[in-house]
């Protein structure tokens, strides 16, 4: 459909229906480790082309991982982290009344080993932070010191390093999965949503391997995705496709939830544009973190095998996020 040009294009994340002037756009926003900046861009809902919307000026530093979190008014953040340092940053990204977004470093931080691995849940306002050798962390989206290891390389989940992408599965009652891809075994590992976040099992997806990013959605797409689907990278000799495998696949094998019904990404648009004021995130500043214990309350890991979908099917999706 289009091809945009950047020095380097590293994570993107995509919410829906964020208020922006006098209207409500769709957005799709991406770390450039080049120019250490977050880029904004808005999805025509009709073509689906992206125009971009940001300023130039949301400096990141050497920006690692990347996701949105979109507050319950349509609020957007921005948290990247620090290739060297693994110091996690949080912007606010907001409209600067001059028809285009902007961004400031909140007090808000997360200082460990390397991560690249993060999602936020919306519903929640917690994000899961995956430090590459450690395990996840569930951090508070507004309170840096809420802070939890949920699980560790080598625990009962069958959780293993690296850790890479992650993604959530929304299901009613806060249930669902977070899902993480442990990079060095080739494999994916599935952890339950709501606390206290006991591990569902690990699967491997056929011909993939040394996986980075990876996303899932609980909507029914077409007869091939009827139930959602399991996106995935693959890396490795055949870097770096992009493959979708059926949820009912996945689920049906580990005992897990299909809920087609309950989460629409599409959220309807908050009224009135928004600003830094709307919420309580002071400016850059240093602060103090705590430590906290892992959950030590999982289920027994098992591992299965499924089946990708070649790459034509998998376009239907794109087409499907990207089309208002």
């Amino acid at each position: 459909l289009q091809e945009l040009q950047s020095p380097s294009p590293r994570n993107a994340d995509t919410r829906y229906g964020v208020p922006f002037g006098e209207t409500c756009i769709d957005v799709v926003a991406m770390t450039d480790r080049t120019e250490d900046i977050i880029r904004v861009y808005s999805v025509d809902r009709a073509t689906r082309r992206l125009t971009r919307i940001d300023d130039g000026l949301v400096y990141t530093h050497d920006n690692y991982g990347f996701t949105l979190y979109q507050h319950s008014d349509g609020q957007l953040w921005g948290l990247t982290g620090d290739r060297y340092s693994g110091l996690m940053r949080q912007f606010a990204l907001i409209d600067n009344g001059a028809g285009q977004m902007s961004g400031f470093e909140t007090s808000w931080t997360f200082h460990e080993t390397r991560v690249e691995g993060v999602v936020a849940d919306d519903e929640t306002g917690y994000y899961y932070i995956g430090e590459e050798s450690v395990g996840i962390w569930r951090v508070g989206v507004f309170d840096h010191t809420d802070r939890t290891l949920i699980a560790t390389v080598g625990d009962a989940t069958g959780l293993e390093g690296d850790i890479e992408g992650l993604a959530l599965y929304y299901a009613a009652g806060g249930e669902g999965y977070l899902i993480a891809s442990s990079q060095g075994a080739n494999k994916f590992t599935v952890i339950d949503r709501k606390p206290p976040h006991r591990g569902r099992g690990n699967f491997r997806v056929e011909g993939v391997r040394l996986t980075d990013g990876i996303d899932v959605l609980n909507m029914s797409l077409n007869a091939t995705y009827s139930q959602g689907i399991f996106a995935v990278h693959t890396g490795g000799s055949t870097c770096c496709s992009v493959r979708g495998v059926a949820w009912e696949d996945i689920a049906s094998a580990l005992g897990l939830v299909m809920d087609t019904g309950y989460w629409d990404p599409r959220n309807p648009c908050a009224p009135g544009p928004l600003g830094p004021a709307t919420h309580t995130l002071a400016p850059v500043a240093d602060a103090p973190v705590s430590e906290s214990q892992p959950s030590t309350n999982f289920r027994t890991s098992t591992t299965l095998r499924v089946k990708s979908q070649p790459g034509a099917s998998f376009q239907s999706f794109l087409r499907f996020d990207l089309g208002g």
